[in-house]
């Protein structure tokens, strides 16, 4: 593992990243490195903004994969190799606002009486009733729960 692999590494696990922002993080610095067969340190920001609009558009990205992939970068950049005057002068692109799917009360009532399990039925109830991700459901704890409420 590359110094400055691992000094990004140790840089996420510091600050508490995610583990999936992580992994997220390394590969688009990873993908960088590739296209250009040099390391993050000798590619210059315009050669950064020029791969980063090439490949946008040549893999289709969603707006969410190309904001991620800058946010990457601009980690890398400002706090791993420590350029504050690195800028990428790219306009973000916009994001879809998305309605999400409501589902009736039958339908609802449907989804919580496929189960015949008393821990699923709870997980289920708790995750739609909440509005939680699954990843903040599974990460709850029981301390989470205030039961007097």
């Amino acid at each position: 593992m590359t110094p400055l692999r691992q000094k990004m590494i140790d840089l996420m696990t510091f600050r508490q990243y995610a583990p999936k922002t992580c992994q997220v993080y390394l590969r688009a610095v990873i993908h960088l490195s590739t296209y250009y067969h040099r390391s993050p340190e000798q590619i210059s920001s315009e050669e950064v903004k020029s791969w980063l609009m090439e490949t946008a558009s040549k893999r289709k990205w969603s707006a969410s994969t190309v904001h991620q992939t800058m946010m990457a970068l601009k980690f890398c950049y400002h706090h791993v190799l420590e350029k504050e005057d690195f800028f990428l002068d790219i306009p973000l692109p916009k994001r879809p606002q998305k309605i999400p799917v409501l589902l009736t009360q039958t339908e609802v009532y449907a989804l919580l009486q496929a189960t015949d399990n008393l821990k699923n039925l709870t997980l289920l109830s708790l995750c739609y009733g909440c509005g939680l991700r699954v990843s903040e459901l599974v990460a709850l704890t029981q301390h989470d729960i205030d039961s007097e409420r």
